[in-house]
């Protein structure tokens, strides 16, 4: 933290725990959205009666957490590399943070595209599901990853936006993106029957109107900043080289945590359907936990960046610590609202008997 200095932050900037808030609470909303699409997702194939439709869904969406989210730092990244920019002023290299961003998101969903069939061949190899859990998975899978180049771009635009402070924005794409994913689910799987693919193509159409209307309001927001790309910026090798720089530990750290999720749905797939959709169930309620703190991580991000970037360290540390007191209180009152009412919504998600029953035997 060599590079911030010790100026103190004036009265009219010095941070409240209602400023952490008001932050913090359109990303939290944005990212419950995130979750309740899974829960959604999960319910709405769980109505068909098939554990192993259940259980497809879990191995797929499995998969391409895993995918995508080994490259979340375009997300995180560049959420804290935009809110730096912004803090010293520098207009010009918030647009090329973008810029690069973007070309760094098309060029892995390509790759992922292109890359499909090994994907395929290794994930369904180490999650071991059943052959009936495995033939729609596969299905599930060359339908979503077309989706690939369209969610890495909705990572950075919702990066972006929130490290400029609209958080506001990144709420509205988030219920766009998992609004139309569940009003689409419904539609392809409960209406037309379209099953396990249903879900896939729900979600691919959903990621592509995201990515669409983010490029739009990103395209305004620009023009209202008089801060019109150039891309010779953009492709600066510093500029590209700092990038990396950030991303490469955060792309580390993602993939040792997908590592454990990954390996925690596999051993469950191992233990047949049964466990496979009850593991798929309980997940959901870990999944809303995260998100609702991401919601601190992420407004943390945007505080401190903007500090470092002004050159504010004490707002620095107030805002570390500001942040992580609500992350403490929000932790234990999700603990305790699972704790009362987590029964009632492994029925609400599952109609088999025997995934409810094993919900409820290991939800504590």
């Amino acid at each position: 933290m060599s590079h911030v200095n010790e100026s103190s932050t004036s009265p009219t900037e010095r941070l409240t725990y209602g400023r952490v808030l008001s932050i913090s609470l359109p990303i939290i909303l944005s990212n419950v959205t995130t979750p309740l699409l899974g829960v959604t997702s999960t319910a709405v194939v769980g109505q068909l009666g098939e554990a192993h439709l259940i259980g497809a869904v879990a191995l797929g969406a499995t998969i391409f957490t895993l995918l995508f989210w080994a490259f979340g730092f375009l997300r995180m990244g560049t959420t804290g590399l935009c809110a730096q920019a912004d803090g010293a002023g520098d207009q010009a290299e918030v647009s090329a943070i973008l810029a690069r961003a973007l070309l760094l998101a098309g060029g892995a969903g390509v790759l992922l595209i292109l890359l499909q069939w090994p994907l395929e061949w290794v994930s369904l190899y180490f999650l071991n599901g059943s052959a009936a859990v495995e033939a729609e998975t596969r299905h599930y899978f060359h339908i979503r990853i077309w989706s690939a180049p369209f969610a890495l771009a909705n990572y950075a635009f919702l990066g972006w936006f929130i490290g400029l402070g609209r958080t506001q924005t990144a709420l509205h794409l988030q219920v766009v993106l998992n609004g139309a994913n569940v009003v689409l689910n419904i539609a392809f799987v409960t209406w037309l029957g379209w099953g396990v693919g249903g879900v896939a193509i729900g979600t691919l159409i959903a990621e592509i109107l995201a990515a669409a209307l983010g490029a739009v309001i990103a395209g305004r927001e620009l023009l209202r900043r008089s801060a019109a790309n150039d891309w010779s910026r953009a492709l600066e090798i510093s500029g590209l080289r700092r990038m990396l720089a950030v991303n490469s530990d955060l792309m580390i750290r993602t993939l040792c945590l997908l590592f454990a999720f990954t390996f925690f749905t596999a051993q469950a797939a191992r233990s047949g359907d049964i466990i496979l959709a009850a593991n798929a169930v309980l997940l959901q309620f870990l999944n809303i936990s995260s998100y609702l703190l991401d919601g601190f991580a992420f407004a943390t991000e945007v505080l401190t960046g903007r500090a470092i970037g002004a050159g504010r360290q004490a707002q620095f540390r107030r805002a570390v610590h500001l942040s992580s007191v609500w992350a403490g209180a929000v932790s234990l009152a999700v603990a305790a609202i699972f704790v009362v009412g987590g029964g009632a919504v492994i029925d609400a998600m599952a109609a088999n008997p025997e995934v409810r029953e094993n919900g409820r035997l290991y939800l504590p």
